[in-house]
């Protein structure tokens, strides 16, 4: 199991990954096999290579969709 760290940057937390963690909760929903936790600013992923790679092509996604539409 590989672990990877993504951080959201100046993104407030409660924004990103909604409240009580909703919106986080729907992200770890397609990615069953992994383990994802969230401290702070970082989101940390373990899982295996090929679920990593896809999962942080994702965030990346998402964290650059929420820095240029602030939403």
């Amino acid at each position: 199991m590989i672990e990877t760290r993504i951080s959201i940057g100046s993104i407030n937390p409660v924004d990103f990954y909604g409240v009580n963690n909703t919106k986080l909760q729907i992200i770890e929903s397609f990615f069953p096999k992994m383990i994802i936790s969230v401290r702070g600013n970082e989101i940390i992923a373990k899982g295996d290579t090929k679920d990593l790679k896809i999962y942080t092509e994702k965030m990346d996604a998402l964290i650059e969709h929420y820095n240029k539409y602030n939403m």
